[in-house]
């Protein structure tokens, strides 16, 4: 598998890949598309499902293009795991990091378990071969893959999709050919405005390789390129980052650190037992979840 921005640099590679940091108060909901999406299931989150696709072969070398991003299950996870720790939430967390086996592999077995979107190749041979699987994680931004599939002459394309249900959008699917390598420009900020004003040493630290811009809730920063003479060209953003998660004070009374000890030791059985809880809430987190908002004290 190959994917945009690593491995070969295939066709859909974007010709220039800006290094673009727009930091606002508040996320903003992404543009209502249609998306192929299942309900989860309501006694086991890891109930997985099957989508066959069929495609008529137009020869050469193809792949297959998918658009897709996460539901709010995993967002769900995460936050229900917070309020089962409750005071000890730190200290778990800080395990997860740097401290002990136990907490570490039990944290990467929920999403081991959950997995990703895998990918059926059905050969000439009429057998079903699994032959790449997209695990991005997070509700937000969609990932755009490019998975190349083996070579054939057979005149259509027989493919199969995996999933946990519930836990993915896929906003589009198609086949295409590859044609051949495509090397992109990387360019570096000119200039740098936070809230209206230059910041030289903003800019200073976004072009060092060593350095980092650390940003904060309520800046505005505009980040200025120059694009070289190009008839088409498509953007892509580069960025590394991280951000800080708390503890509301809300979540406390849900502190149940024996249901929290069965999310590490036996995820399996965690994710069945509150599926329930999950479903309750499932039709309505799309909605709270992108009107919340970030608000300085």
């Amino acid at each position: 598998m190959d994917r945009f921005g690593s491995g070969l640099n295939w066709v859909l590679r974007a010709l220039l890949v800006v290094f673009l940091l727009l930091l606002l108060a508040d996320c903003q909901a992404p543009e209502i598309k249609r998306e192929l999406i299942a309900l989860a299931d309501s006694s086991d989150l890891l109930e997985k499902e099957e989508i066959d696709l069929e495609f008529d072969h137009p020869g050469g070398e193809v792949g297959l293009a998918i658009v897709n991003r996460q539901t709010l299950l995993t967002t769900f996870l995460f936050y229900h795991s917070l309020s089962l720790l409750g005071h000890a939430a730190g200290y778990y967390y800080q395990q997860m990091e740097t401290g002990s086996p136990w907490i570490q592999k039990g944290s990467r077995r929920i999403y081991e378990l959950l997995g990703g979107i895998e990918v059926g190749y059905r050969d000439e041979r009429g057998t079903w071969k699994w032959i790449a699987s997209i695990n991005e994680q997070g509700p937000i931004a969609e990932d755009h893959t490019l998975i190349r599939l083996p070579a054939s002459n057979a005149k259509r394309i027989q493919l199969k999709l995996r999933t946990t249900k519930g836990l993915w959008r896929i906003n589009s699917l198609q086949l295409v050919s590859i044609v051949q390598p495509v090397h992109p420009i990387r360019l570096s900020p000119v200039g740098v405005t936070k809230n209206q004003l230059e910041d030289t040493v903003a800019l200073h630290r976004l072009v060092a390789a060593s350095d980092h811009l650390v940003t904060y809730p309520g800046e505005d920063y505009r980040i200025r390129y120059e694009l070289p003479a190009a008839k088409a060209a498509d953007f892509f953003i580069e960025t590394e980052g991280y951000y800080i998660e708390w503890m509301r004070d809300e979540w406390l009374p849900e502190e149940n650190l024996t249901q929290a000890k069965t999310l590490f030791l036996y995820p399996r059985e965690y994710l069945k037992s509150i599926a329930h809880v999950y479903k309750a809430r499932e039709p309505e987190m799309e909605h709270v979840f992108w009107n919340s908002r970030y608000t300085k004290r």
